[in-house]
């Protein structure tokens, strides 16, 4: 065996140097590889929730669904959503039962006179009389609702002289007006002035 020569030595030296560098090369990627398919996740700071807007408006309210008389041929106008209908025999009844009245106000077609506003009292009723009790109109406050009542047989659609209104009597005026026998005075003797009944019901 022949002696080794310090060139040998140092080739060997500086083979190993190489290896051990590429191998911390190597070591050193793949910790880097690691590192960034599984970074560390910092928990940041818990952000206050942000305050909440003020109501403009109450959660519950009233939304008016009125009732409608016009004298001279009388026609009657309300909502039949918020009225159906809930019987077929006559005179028949139109009935809300989240309804409640709140007041009639009396307008003089003419507008010559002024209007007149009557409350309307829990459990009362409000007589429209059209002179003869088959075109009378009664509306009452049933306490836990509101029944529109009037003969179907007087008042029909092709008695009407506008399309939007579908149930009218023949020309016809109206004598008064009677909140629990009580007259709310207003309309005058012509009988045409407009009888507008406040009701309302839940949103």
């Amino acid at each position: 065996m022949s002696p080794t020569t310090p060139k040998t030595n140092n080739k060997q030296k500086t083979v190993c140097y190489l290896t051990s560098l590429i191998l911390l090369l190597v070591a050193a990627a793949l910790l880097s590889g690691c590192n960034k398919s599984n970074p560390e996740v910092t928990p940041s700071a818990t952000a206050s929730p942000a305050p909440r807007p003020e109501r403009t408006h109450p959660p519950f309210g009233d939304v008016e669904t009125p009732i409608v008389i016009k004298g001279g041929s009388i026609e009657l106008d309300f909502n039949e959503t918020h009225f159906p209908a809930d019987s077929t025999t006559t005179p028949t009844k139109h009935s809300c039962p989240t309804c409640r009245l709140e007041s009639v106000t009396i307008t003089p077609e003419d507008r010559r006179e002024p209007q007149t506003t009557c409350a309307v009292p829990p459990g009362a009723s409000v007589l429209i009389d059209g002179v003869g009790s088959k075109k009378d109109v009664l509306v009452t406050n049933t306490g836990p609702g509101v029944e529109i009542e009037f003969d179907h047989g007087e008042y029909r659609p092709d008695y009407c002289k506008k399309p939007r209104s579908k149930y009218c009597t023949q020309i016809h005026k109206i004598k008064g007006v009677k909140i629990k026998d009580t007259p709310c005075k207003g309309c005058p003797e012509n009988g045409k002035c407009d009888v507008e009944i406040t009701a309302k019901r839940p949103l």
